[in-house]
């Protein structure tokens, strides 16, 4: 079968497991659909944007159908968002979080912490700009809603354009 579960903790583990089944399923068969099924609290965004980057470049070969079975916040929503217009499903009672990334205790030289705040924000600005491409909203609002801690339920997610229809696959 030509499913995949994204569940729990999206973390460097999972995001390489993922990839490689994906990989897998593309070598054995270039052309019939992948299915991945979500239920996620989120994790690491950068290893998100990995999975998100890997699907959209298999979306242009075959069709990467995303299910949110429950939730799909904060990492979760990038690679929900990921799979290909219009194959993009949700539960009626699926939900959808997006935010800022969250930073724990910082130490160390002020010097050092200036450059992670750097990097922080180039991190931030490429999930904004994720969403904005994934969804067709603008930068300046998928921002904004990020700095609110901003959910979304099923039919709020399809508005906005994290998903596409509300189904069960």
């Amino acid at each position: 079968r030509r499913e995949l579960w994204i569940t729990g903790t999206i973390d460097d583990g999972c995001s390489m497991e993922a990839i490689r089944a994906m990989r897998e399923m593309y070598r054995f068969d270039s052309e019939s659909s992948i299915r991945l099924f979500i239920n996620s609290d989120g994790g690491d965004p950068t290893e998100a944007l990995v999975i998100a980057d890997y699907m959209k470049a298999l979306g242009k070969k075959l069709k990467v159908i995303t299910g949110v079975l429950g939730i799909s916040y904060s990492a979760a929503t990038l690679i929900s968002a990921a799979g290909t217009v219009g194959h993009r499903f949700v539960s009626p009672s699926g939900e959808f979080l997006i935010h800022s990334l969250t930073v724990g205790h910082l130490s160390g030289k002020i010097d050092d912490i200036e450059s992670s705040s750097r990097m922080l924000k180039r991190l931030s600005n490429k999930i904004g700009n994720h969403l904005s491409d994934l969804t067709g909203q603008k930068f300046e609002l998928v921002d904004e809603l990020m700095k609110k801690e901003t959910y979304f339920d099923a039919e709020e997610a399809i508005a906005f354009g994290l998903c596409d229809k509300i189904a069960l696959i």
